[in-house]
């Protein structure tokens, strides 16, 4: 009787210890490694303003990408203003040309600098000059009262296959949405005679691959607030426009 006791108590034993190993199956890891923490974390990269336009704009070329459609948001950002959508000084940023039915050619341009000058060293053309090194060719340009120069140095880059020459005009756009642009002396003498100063001149054809400098001069009303530079194809005009957020130095 004892006999047949411990055995049902022994095997009772072993059903149990059974149950219990089955009942709690081994729970997986749910630590990551560092890697795979830093992918399930990463955000997409914003696209530029170029870039969007390109990929997802009513002419893009992948308007269904996720990057298109996905919403970043997680519903606590700030509004976004304006210079959100705008291109950063000191930053190269993509320049597309375009016509009716087709993206024409790409550029890299980068707007390295702007300044407010009440003069303008050697811009103005010498109108007493003969040729002769006695009198020099050029002489400081001054605004009429009241003005002050607006002026930007620029950097292009010819990412095509081919020499090619790309022209930009330029305008200035104030805080309350005003727009000045060029006229006179800056765009026909002061631009021209600064971007002449430069070893590689911005607008002439240039290789592939090659950076060129130039200038842009606007004569604006002195105190104005400024928030952006609009750069333009001189022959393209607003069908291949840039605006970039800008931070003048005094």
């Amino acid at each position: 009787m004892k006999r047949t006791l411990l055995a049902t108590i022994a095997v009772t034993a072993l059903m149990l210890a059974g149950c219990s190993t089955n009942s709690a199956p081994k729970a997986e890891s749910d630590t990551q490694t560092p890697a795979q923490e830093e992918v399930a974390t990463a955000e997409p990269t914003p696209l530029s303003q170029a870039e969007w336009v390109e990929l997802c704009g009513p002419e893009g070329t992948a308007p269904d990408d996720p990057q298109c459609t996905a919403d970043m948001g997680t519903g606590d950002e700030e509004p976004l203003d304006d210079s959100d959508f705008m291109e950063k000084q000191g930053e190269w940023f993509i320049f597309t040309t375009t016509d009716d039915e087709s993206i024409l050619e790409k550029w890299d341009v980068r707007v390295d600098s702007v300044e407010l000058a009440d003069v303008l060293p050697g811009a103005k053309s010498n109108g007493d000059w003969e040729g002769s090194d006695e009198i020099p060719e050029y002489v400081d340009a001054k605004p009429a009262e009241g003005n002050e120069f607006l002026h930007a140095e620029y950097t292009v880059k010819n990412t095509n296959q081919k020499p090619l020459g790309l022209p930009l005009e330029a305008s200035v756009q104030f805080s309350d949405g005003e727009v000045f642009a060029p006229f006179g002396e800056d765009a026909s003498d002061y631009t021209w005679n600064l971007n002449q100063q430069h070893e590689n001149t911005a607008g002439d054809t240039q290789n592939s691959g090659t950076e060129t400098q130039g200038d842009f001069v606007i004569e604006i009303p002195k105190g104005s607030e400024i928030e952006a530079l609009i750069i333009t194809d001189a022959f393209m005009g607003s069908s291949a426009e840039s605006v970039i957020a800008i931070d003048p130095a005094t």
